[in-house]
């Protein structure tokens, strides 16, 4: 069984021991070292290759990994033993599109965010859905989530907690600046689009909260499901409802 360490420093000092991605092909699992950033990262970067990851908790929230630190030697003799079972997770593509061509494209496991930059002022985005007109949001941006992603960033905008076994896209609105603006969750199958009104310059589509595009106004930011997915290990028997509890539950 190949398994490389992945010891990358999460999102901030991002310096993988295996830099060459033909290196992962044909590995029976990856187990990652590291936070909620580290497996995002490592995620995204075999995102195509199907491959198992284990995530080992050394960051803080480590809300995606698996084990904590203390607990890790035990689950590895669980992993040789094959005492463990594989979740599968969607992911969603973007697409950054600019007068009808395709600058960008990349691949998320929580988010896409558009969103202001330090110094724009409140922004305006017109959002269709299937290519109809559903929407204009005005105020600091829009998370498209994922059910995993529902814990990350949208979460902390006001969006619901999505179970991982329900698949839906999930759009919330950062700081909406209307009343009436809430989350809205969509089938997995739809496709979103959102448009940069004129006048908007200082903007950027982010995914992960690692990766960015700056954007121009009339852009274009197609979101879909992705073809891909994440497989992750699971070798403790939680389930997700327990994982609430332990990591966003305030203790006395």
């Amino acid at each position: 069984m190949r398994m490389p360490l992945d010891i990358s420093q999460g999102s901030h000092h991002e310096h993988p021991v295996y830099h060459d991605r033909n290196f992962y092909t044909g590995l029976d699992g990856i187990i990652v070292l590291g936070g909620d950033g580290t497996l995002l990262s490592v995620a995204r970067r075999v995102d195509d290759l199907e491959i198992p990851i284990l995530g080992i908790n050394l960051g803080q929230l480590g809300f995606l990994s698996e084990v904590e630190r203390q607990d890790m030697y035990p689950c590895f003799d669980k992993l040789v033993k094959g005492e463990y079972r594989i979740e599968e997770r969607m992911m969603l593509e973007a697409q950054v599109i600019r007068e009808g061509q395709v600058l960008h494209i990349s691949r998320a496991l929580n988010d896409v965010v558009v969103n202001k930059g330090p110094l724009a002022r409140i922004i305006t985005l017109d959002a269709y859905i299937d290519g109809q007109y559903f929407s204009t949001f005005r105020g600091d941006g829009l998370i498209i989530a994922t059910p995993t992603g529902s814990t990350a960033y949208s979460l902390s905008a006001g969006g619901p907690i999505v179970s991982p076994e329900v698949e839906m896209i999930l759009l919330t609105p950062i700081c909406a600046h209307t009343l009436y603006s809430r989350p809205l969750i969509i089938s997995p199958s739809q496709q979103i689009t959102i448009v940069l009104k004129p006048r908007f310059d200082e903007v950027a589509v982010t995914v992960d909260g690692q990766q960015g595009f700056r954007l121009k106004a009339g852009d274009e930011v197609v979101v879909s499901r992705s073809a891909c997915r994440t497989r992750l290990v699971k070798v403790r028997g939680r389930h997700f409802f327990e994982v609430i509890r332990d990591k966003l539950t305030v203790s006395d």
